[in-house]
């Protein structure tokens, strides 16, 4: 796995299936987007870190990508089997992160403050999963899962919210040991086959 000084654009360019890249503890506000697949045995993972790699920042801690009310989709995860950890995405003009695919994990990620949702999947039949993440003060959903299947959510916080705080219009959905509170509209607006909780 290789580790890499650049740009967080520069990377992703340059990234193949197996490597890991490390995000350090600073403000960015470039739009990103994840193009090249990773694969079961060789997943993508860009990983957070505050002073020291493998410290797993929580807080303002975080590396913090913020888009400054700029136009689009902060950070888009548009190929299969990623994992990202430990990082804030905040104030895109529209979605702070986006799925375009399927077999993305998210650690202690929070995404809010963004101009449409915190989290949009624009794919269907993506399995997504969340972990310890928070997803808050979005102007509509804090996460629009439309129609994803094989989602789950544990131990995440989402709250504060214009609309839902989690709209599943996919089916097997699970969420377990999360707080969902203080949204304008529904806490989970759901489809079929939602789980438990």
């Amino acid at each position: 796995r290789s580790g890499f000084m650049a740009g967080t654009n520069t990377v992703a360019a340059a990234i193949v299936a197996g490597n890991k890249a490390w995000i350090k503890n600073e403000a960015w506000n470039e739009a990103v987007v994840l193009a090249v697949a990773g694969t079961t045995a060789l997943p993508i993972t860009l990983e957070g870190y505050n002073t020291a790699r493998g410290d797993a920042p929580t807080g303002a801690n975080r590396p913090t990508l913020d888009r400054a009310t700029a136009a689009g989709i902060g950070f888009a995860i548009n190929q299969i089997f990623y994992i990202v950890k430990h990082i804030r995405v905040t104030r895109a003009g529209s979605a702070g992160i986006s799925h375009g695919q399927n077999d993305q994990l998210l650690v202690n990620v929070r995404s809010y403050n963004n101009g449409t949702r915190g989290v949009i999947n624009t794919a269907a039949g993506a399995r997504l999963y969340y972990v310890a993440c928070e997803f808050d003060t979005n102007t509509t959903q804090g996460n629009d899962l439309v129609a994803a299947t094989n989602v789950i959510l544990h131990g995440c916080y989402v709250h504060d919210n214009t609309g839902e705080g989690i709209a599943q219009f996919g089916a097997f959905a699970t969420v377990a040991l999360t707080i969902i509170e203080a949204n304008a509209s529904h806490g989970i607006s759901g489809g079929t086959g939602l789980g438990g909780f």
